[in-house]
C-alpha cells in the first residue's frame, strides 16, 4: 500500500472511531433529563403557604432544589431528594415561611432543579421567567424581635462537648 493510501485509510479509521465515540456521548447525554414545570414564571406566591414544585424527569436518581433572585444566588430548598428512576414526573411541597422576603424585599424569584444520575453526571433547568413571593398578610418587621450576640464575640476556642454561655441583648 502506498504512503498516501495508508494515510487516507488511517484517516478514515480515525474518523470512524471519532464518529462512534461522538454517538455514544450523544446517547449518554440523552439518557437522562429534567424539566421544571412549576413554578415556571408569572406566579404570585405568598409566605405562610405551601406550593408544589413540579418537574418532568427521565432516568435520574436524585434532585436538588434551589431558589434564587439572580443567577449566582442559589439558596437551598431541598438537597439530595431520592427519586424513582422509572418515574416521568416529580414534585416537592415547598412550605414558604410567613416572613419570607420580609426583610430583603426581592421582587423576582426563580426555581432551579438539578437532577443527578449516578456515575453519569447532572442536568438542570430553571423557571423560564420570574415569579414573586410576598410575606404573609399581617406579618411585618414589628412581628419579629431581633437579638445581638454580645459574647462569645470572636477569637474564642471551644472544645467538643464544652458548655458555653451566650450573652445576648434582645431588642
Amino acid at each position: 500500500m502506498s504512503k498516501v493510501r495508508r494515510y487516507f485509510a488511517t484517516l478514515q479509521l480515525s474518523i470512524f472511531i471519532i464518529s462512534i465515540f461522538s454517538a455514544s456521548i450523544v446517547f449518554a447525554e440523552n439518557d437522562f433529563s429534567i424539566t421544571l414545570t412549576s413554578p415556571n414564571g408569572g406566579e404570585a406566591l405568598q409566605g405562610g403557604n405551601a406550593y408544589q414544585i413540579t418537574w418532568e424527569q427521565k432516568g435520574i436518581d436524585s434532585v436538588f432544589l434551589d431558589w434564587s433572585t439572580e443567577p449566582s444566588s442559589a439558596n437551598s430548598i431541598a438537597w439530595n431528594l431520592k427519586v424513582d428512576p422509572q418515574a416521568t414526573t416529580g414534585n416537592y411541597t415547598w412550605a414558604i415561611p410567613p416572613e419570607f422576603n420580609l426583610f430583603d424585599k426581592y421582587s423576582q424569584f426563580k426555581i432551579k432543579v438539578t437532577a443527578y444520575k449516578t456515575g453519569v453526571g447532572s442536568a438542570s433547568d430553571e423557571s423560564d421567567n420570574s415569579f414573586t413571593i410576598d410575606p404573609a398578610p399581617g406579618v411585618d418587621e414589628k412581628t419579629f424581635s431581633t437579638i445581638d450576640l454580645l459574647s462569645p464575640n470572636g477569637g474564642e476556642v471551644f472544645y467538643d462537648n464544652e458548655k458555653i454561655q451566650l450573652t445576648i441583648n434582645q431588642k
